[in-house]
C-alpha cells in the first residue's frame, strides 16, 4: 500500500484459528475502505498466526508480535494504535465478519461509531436463558455532567446483540483519552470504558450503524477469571472506582514504553496453493447413509437469516468477477444475501430453495426463477428452467455431505448441468461453522477424488473456496 491508508484496522489475536476465515470473508469490506490490516498478536504463536494469514489469501497484512506472558486485548490495541498509519481507526475482532461496508460515512468530526447489530453464527445454547435487554446506564460525575451509555443490548431470541467493541473512531480522539486501559486484563467492560471516556472527556457522540456476524463460541475461548458475569462485573467496578477518583485516562503511554523492546513486525503475503496434493483412489466417508432421498443431509432454514460464513466466503470470491453474461444456479438460496447480490449482476439466476417460505423471500429478485426441490432427487434437473449453467454455487456441498453414494449422484448432476466453460464453487468443511456435527465432512482430498471421477479439475479460488471446472 502506497502512502497513508484511509483506514487502519486493528485486530487483537491470541490462538484463534477463525482469523483465517474472517480475513478472507472481510476482504471486500477491507478493499472498499482502502484499509491497512494490523494483526496484534498478544502472547500467541507467531508462526501459527503467519500460517493463518497466508491461508486467508489476504496480502500485505502487518503482523505485530508482542511478547507478553498472557493475552491482554487493551495492551494489544494500544500497540496497534501506536503503529497505525491512518488517522482513522477501526477495531475488529478475530471472529467477526462484517455484513456491510465499514460505516465511514456515518462518522462525523465529533462522533464515533460502533456496530449496531451483531448476529450469532450458531443458535443460542439451550441451557442459556432467552432474554431481551436494552438497558441505559446513566453515569453522573462529580462535575455535574452525565453520560447516558447504552449497554450491549442483547436479543437472544433473535440471536443478535450490539457490538460496542467494534469501534470506528479518530486516532487523535483515542490518543486524547490515552487509549485503552490495559489494567482491565480479563474479558468485559474494556470496550465500554473507552466509549464512556470518549463521551465524557471529549464530548463525542456515539452513533450505532452497520451489521456483522460473530462466529459463535463458548466462554472457554475468552480471557476470563471466574465466570463471564464475574469477569465483566469485576472490570465494571474497577472502572467506576477510576471515575470516582477522577481518572479518565487509559494506559496508552505506559503500554507503549513497556512493549517497545518486545515488539516485532513483519509483512505477510499470501501463498495459496492452486490444487490439492496427492489424489487418493477412494473417498473417506461412508459408502451409503441409509436414507433413500438424501433429504436428511440438508439443514434448510426457512425465513430471513444472517448469511452463513460459507456464503460470506463465496461472496468475497464472486464479488470481483464479471457476471453480466452468466447463467447461475444457486443452491439453498432462500433468504440468501449472496443470491440477492448476484441476481442484479448476471443474465439469469435459478435459485433452489428447500421450502415455500424461502421461495416467497426470493421471488422479488431480478432475472430470477425459484424452484423448491431436493437437490439429491433424480427429478431435480427436470425442475430447472435451463439445461446448462455457467456457474453453480453450492455452499454446503462440503459441509452437509452424507455419504459417497449421494455425493457422487449430486456431482453427476452438477457435471451434466455445467456449461463447457463453467465452474462449480463450494466451501471447504473447515469453513462451515453451521455444519451438522453428525455429518461426514468432505476433505480436500475427497474433493480432488470427486474431480477425477467426473473429469473435472479442482483448485482453490480463495480461502476456503474451491472451484470445479471441466478438465478438457
Amino acid at each position: 500500500m502506497n502512502g497513508k491508508p484511509a483506514l487502519s484496522i486493528l485486530i487483537p489475536w491470541y490462538e484463534r484459528d477463525e482469523l483465517r476465515l474472517t480475513l478472507a470473508a472481510n476482504k471486500p469490506a477491507f478493499r472498499a475502505s482502502d484499509a491497512e490490516i494490523l494483526i496484534l498478536n498478544s502472547g500467541g504463536s507467531s508462526q501459527r498466526l503467519r500460517d493463518l494469514i497466508i491461508a486467508s489469501g489476504l496480502t500485505g497484512v502487518r503482523q505485530l508480535d508482542i511478547t507478553v506472558p498472557r493475552f491482554n486485548k487493551s495492551l494489544a490495541l494500544n500497540t496497534g494504535l501506536c503503529q497505525a498509519r491512518s488517522d482513522t481507526i477501526f477495531v475488529l475482532d478475530a471472529d467477526v465478519v462484517l455484513l456491510d461496508d465499514i460505516p465511514l460515512q456515518a462518522m462525523g468530526e465529533r462522533s464515533f461509531v460502533t456496530i449496531a447489530c451483531v448476529y450469532e453464527s450458531e443458535p443460542l445454547e439451550m441451557n442459556q436463558p432467552l432474554t431481551r435487554t436494552n438497558g441505559i446506564l446513566e453515569l453522573k460525575f462529580r462535575d455535574g455532567s452525565t453520560v447516558r451509555h447504552q449497554l450491549g443490548h442483547r436479543d437472544s431470541l433473535g440471536n443478535t446483540r450490539a457490538g460496542p467493541g467494534l469501534l470506528l473512531a479518530k486516532k487523535r480522539d483515542l490518543l486524547d483519552i490515552d487509549g485503552y486501559n490495559s489494567d482491565l486484563q480479563t474479558w468485559g467492560w474494556e470496550d465500554d470504558d473507552v466509549l464512556i471516556r470518549l463521551q465524557y472527556v471529549l464530548g463525542r457522540r456515539r452513533i450505532q450503524s452497520g451489521a456483522a456476524l460473530h462466529l459463535t463460541h463458548g466462554d472457554t475461548r475468552r480471557a476470563l477469571r471466574g465466570s463471564r458475569a464475574e469477569s465483566g462485573q469485576r472490570n465494571f467496578i474497577r472502572c467506576c472506582r477510576n471515575y470516582n477518583h477522577g481518572i479518565f485516562a487509559g494506559t496508552y503511554h505506559s503500554d507503549i514504553v513497556d512493549v517497545a523492546v518486545n515488539l516485532k513486525e513483519s509483512c505477510v503475503e499470501s501463498a495459496l496453493s492452486e490444487t490439492p496434493g496427492v489424489v487418493p483412489s477412494s473417498m473417506s466417508g461412508p459408502i451409503y447413509c441409509g436414507n433413500a432421498q438424501g433429504t436428511l443431509c440438508e439443514s434448510g432454514r426457512g425465513g430471513k437469516r444472517p448469511p452463513s460464513i460459507s456464503e460470506l466466503l463465496l461472496e468475497a470470491v464472486l464479488k470481483i468477477l464479471p457476471l453480466t453474461d452468466c447463467d447461475i444456479l444457486a443452491i439453498g438460496m432462500g433468504g440468501s444475501r449472496l443470491a440477492t447480490q448476484l441476481s442484479s449482476r448476471c443474465r439469469h439466476i435459478t435459485g433452489v430453495a428447500v421450502n415455500e417460505s424461502e421461495r416467497s423471500i426470493a421471488i422479488s429478485l431480478e432475472n430470477c426463477d425459484v424452484v423448491v426441490c431436493d437437490k439429491y432427487s433424480a427429478e431435480f434437473p427436470k425442475q430447472l428452467p435451463l439445461s446448462a449453467y455457467d456457474i453453480i454455487i453450492d455452499p454446503n456441498l462440503a459441509s452437509h455431505a452424507c455419504c459417497q453414494q449421494h455425493t457422487r449422484a449430486l456431482m453427476q448432476t452438477y457435471s451434466c448441468l455445467l456449461a463447457s466453460s463453467g465452474w462449480l464453487v463450494t466451501v471447504d468443511p473447515g469453513s462451515a461453522f453451521s455444519a451438522i456435527d453428525s455429518c461426514w465432512k468432505l476433505t480436500e482430498a475427497d474433493l480432488a477424488c470427486l474431480a477425477v471421477q467426473f473429469k473435472l479439475r479442482v483448485r482453490k479460488a480463495g480461502c476456503g473456496v474451491y472451484s470445479f471446472t471441466c478438465s478438457k
